[in-house]
């Protein structure tokens, strides 16, 4: 499930989170499962630095197996990155030997303007549903390597 803040939050990566949603509703955006508009005050950190494994996938496994993978971490082996530019921002395409599907990075995160390697990598990142089409979203440029 995806959490969209109000505003900006100080939570850090590997924060474990509960969240109150009473008087919300979970809703579906472009088809993804999300909690819009959460508030610091809705949020408790149940601990920090805790570490999540990926699972490893394939590009085919993720586009034919969506509903499973959705919001999950995973990392795909073995796979190139291609795009109309050189950088992170927006949309490009990750390939592995199964398949292609769509990785995108906001244009605002902070690493959006950075160089995208050209060679064979491993990426790690969220699986995203955007309009019943599966794409990845990486957490910042260390998640290719």
């Amino acid at each position: 499930i995806v959490v969209r803040f109000s505003v900006a939050h100080m939570f850090n990566l590997n924060d474990s989170l509960e969240i109150n949603i009473g008087g919300d509703s979970l809703v579906t955006f472009n088809g993804l499962l999300e909690i819009n508009y959460a508030t610091s005050a809705q949020v408790t950190v149940i601990a920090t630095g805790v570490s999540v494994t990926p699972r490893t996938v394939t590009v085919n496994q993720i586009t034919t197996g969506l509903a499973t993978y959705e919001s999950t971490l995973v990392k795909i082996t073995g796979a190139t990155l291609t795009g109309a530019g050189s950088t992170y921002s927006g949309s490009l395409t990750i390939t592995d030997a199964t398949g292609s599907m769509t990785l995108y990075t906001k244009p605002t995160a902070g690493f959006a303007s950075n160089t995208h390697p050209t060679s064979t990598v491993s990426v790690t990142g969220y699986v995203n549903n955007f309009n019943g089409t599966a794409e990845i979203n990486i957490r910042s440029a260390a998640d290719v390597q």
